[in-house]
């Protein structure tokens, strides 16, 4: 990292070596620091295609450990960064729909929610997380559809009898 650091002050432009301190800082557990550095080398060398990958990754890794560390507005804020360029990336919208659930902004939850099960149309716990959503807002009907589809997709023989609530909690529990 020293050598790394020496490179950039003998010569600003070399966006390799900010690259580099980039991962450096990402091996070392910091992806705080690792960001600083992929933005810097941006900043040198906009259209470098593994510079652009490596800010990228490292905002994925950065946006996580915001979520588990309960600090959901910047972690929405680089999820939805990471959304602009990776459109069909299906973790920073189940992210994205977790955090607008616990911010109580369902109707976000819900876009996300239904962009991921555009992505990935075959998968039921899609269907049964969107259902839960749904409940949340009152709108049982349209979680029943969801759980519904969900146990089509399980394969299960669940037929919505009872409350959405009740079938829910079968087919997750069974």
């Amino acid at each position: 990292v020293r050598h790394l650091k020496r490179a950039v002050e003998m010569d600003p432009s070399f966006s390799p070596a900010y690259g580099l301190l980039g991962l450096a800082c990402l091996k070392a557990h910091r992806p705080d620091k690792a960001i600083w550095w992929f933005a810097r080398a941006l900043e040198v060398d906009p259209q470098n295609k593994r510079l652009q990958v490596g800010y990228l990754n490292t905002a994925l890794v950065l946006a996580i450990r915001l979520f588990f560390r309960g600090d959901l507005v910047d972690a929405a804020r680089l999820f939805n960064e990471v959304l602009e360029q990776r459109r069909g990336s299906i973790l920073p919208h189940l992210y994205l729909a977790s955090i607008y659930r616990e911010l109580g902004k369902g109707s976000l939850a819900l876009y996300h929610r239904d962009a991921a099960s555009r992505i990935s149309p075959q998968d039921p716990y899609l269907h049964l997380q969107k259902a839960v959503v749904l409940l949340s807002q009152g709108d049982k009907a349209a979680a029943a559809r969801e759980i519904q589809a969900g146990a089509v997709l399980l394969k299960s023989s669940v037929s919505p009898g009872g409350t959405p609530e009740e079938v829910l909690r079968f087919i997750t529990v069974n």
